[in-house]
């Protein structure tokens, strides 16, 4: 039971939703106030499921005086008997300043509980694969900042077989100066590594005395975390591994390609005709006891978002017939307590979903379309059977140059084809196109660009089975 009047200090993880406790994600769903750090990435709460129905969000700039105010918010709305999350990025205890806060809440007699939340210290490696404890290389590391309290530089290092430098981007040749200083052979393999975990990642690998000329090279800016010692001797791609450039909007089924840099070429936001419709279509459906198909991951955050914002739950669909349209699908409806009763999982398994169902109104709800095969399937445009979607894809405002180090790059849709051509140019098609699908390769080459279609629906097992010599060529999976 998640007591009134209390204070909750969660870890929000390194950017990436899904990397979220279920902890910190049930008490976001029963808050009643959201204090959100700025490194909190746009869009993070969407992708939760929490919707303008949802607690409300104050989401914190970048003056000095921002922590302190926070705090203040956060004292009074809970001595008023409100459930208050104060969401940080990584976790709460690693350089967030918590200490501060839990000394002002027990001064102020106001309860208090610590989430934890995975630190970029360690999603940063992760997700690079270079592992910080190693049998026989490694067996301690530790995390430091590069900055005192002072704001000045640091001056002191800890000893450790790897050490991981926080907030140091800015200042890196001066903290490698300082690492040589006090000890560190300047020939010690090093990596940088910009947003862990999040959007428009990228990394740069070398030596020590070489990281920050590597690093400007690849136009790495902050925030970034810097990994020095035998767990960098890897480097980026090694083994094999691929430096993929993702565009689409979410690369979890893609991290099998190899190195994941996500550049989203597209955002997400309301689709207003489709939202405006789905409370009478979904009245209409329910009364008639028909069948709902959500067609991808998309459309099932988003219609219980939007079902949220109904004032309703998912004891709405008690006597609707649901079906995923796909195995993605079927597994973000998980999420929300819900097992479907049919997934459109293989081709022809759409047609089964249909004669598993005995009624006759459908409603196909898509994330920001809707696939034609399922439209087909479920005979949208005939009587009875319609279609909305809930989100739309816009060119994302934050896309930019310079592009990171990359062997190929990956394009899900033909809008996030054109989006990208839009900021780069002939410069984004520099390296091999790896196409979901035909009709974006299509946009590719009408655009200049090269490439190939990439094999299965899910491209689930798709790098594995490749020599490193084809991967190089671009060929696809």
């Amino acid at each position: 039971m998640i007591r009134r009047g209390t204070v909750f200090i969660v870890g929000a993880g390194p950017a990436s939703p899904d990397l979220l406790t279920l902890r910190g994600l049930r008490l976001l769903r029963s808050a009643d106030l959201v204090i959100a750090d700025r490194l909190v990435p746009p869009g993070y709460l969407g992708e939760l499921g929490l919707g303008d129905d949802g607690p409300e969000v104050i989401v914190l700039g970048r003056g000095r005086g921002e922590t302190a105010r926070a705090r203040d918010l956060a004292a009074a709305a809970a001595l008023e008997g409100k459930v208050v999350v104060r969401l940080k990025g990584g976790d709460p205890s690693v350089f967030a300043r918590t200490g501060e806060d839990l000394e002002a809440f027990a001064t102020l007699g106001v309860p208090c509980e610590v989430v934890p939340g995975i630190s970029s210290a360690l999603a940063g490696p992760a997700a690079m694969k270079l592992p910080l404890t190693r049998r026989g290389a490694a067996r301690s590391f530790a995390v430091a900042t590069a900055v005192e309290e002072t704001g000045r530089s640091a001056t002191s290092w800890p000893r450790a077989d790897n050490l991981v430098v926080l907030m140091g981007a800015s200042s890196l040749a001066s903290v490698t100066e300082g690492l040589v200083g006090a000890g560190w052979d300047p020939g010690t393999s090093a990596m940088l590594i910009e947003r862990a975990e999040g959007v428009r990642g990228r990394a740069a690998a070398g030596t020590l005395a070489g990281i920050a000329a590597a690093a400007a090279a690849e136009g790495i800016a902050a925030p970034a975390l810097l990994v020095v010692g035998p767990a960098a001797a890897g480097g980026l791609g090694a083994g094999g591994r691929l430096r993929v450039l993702f565009t689409g909007i979410d690369p979890t089924g893609f991290r099998n390609l190899g190195v994941i840099l996500h550049w989203p070429a597209l955002r997400l936001v309301l689709d207003d005709e489709g939202t405006n419709r789905l409370p009478g279509a979904l009245r209409d459906l329910v009364a008639a006891r028909g069948a709902l198909v959500l067609a991808d991951v998309v459309a099932v955050r988003a219609f219980f978002a939007e079902l949220g914002g109904l004032g309703a739950d998912a004891r709405a669909l008690a006597n609707l017939h649901v079906i995923a349209g796909g195995r993605a699908a079927d597994a973000a409806l998980a999420e929300f307590g819900i097992r479907p009763d049919g997934v459109a999982a293989e081709p022809g398994g759409e047609a089964r979903g249909r004669r598993g169902y005995a009624g006759g109104r459908v409603l196909v709800v898509g994330g920001t379309h809707v696939p034609g095969r399922l439209a087909a399937a479920f005979g949208v445009g005939e009587a009875g059977a319609g279609a909305l979607v809930l989100r739309r894809a816009i060119p994302d405002p934050e896309l930019r140059g310079p592009l990171p180090g990359h062997d190929v790059v990956v394009f899900t849709s033909p809008a996030g084809v054109r989006a990208w051509h839009g900021v780069f140019g002939a410069a984004g098609f520099g390296r091999p196109a790896w196409c979901l699908g035909p009709r974006v390769l299509e946009e590719v080459e009408r655009l200049g660009g090269g490439g190939v279609v990439m094999a299965g629906p899910g491209v689930a097992d798709a790098a594995p089975g490749l020599s490193e010599s084809a991967q190089r060529e671009g060929k696809a999976p």
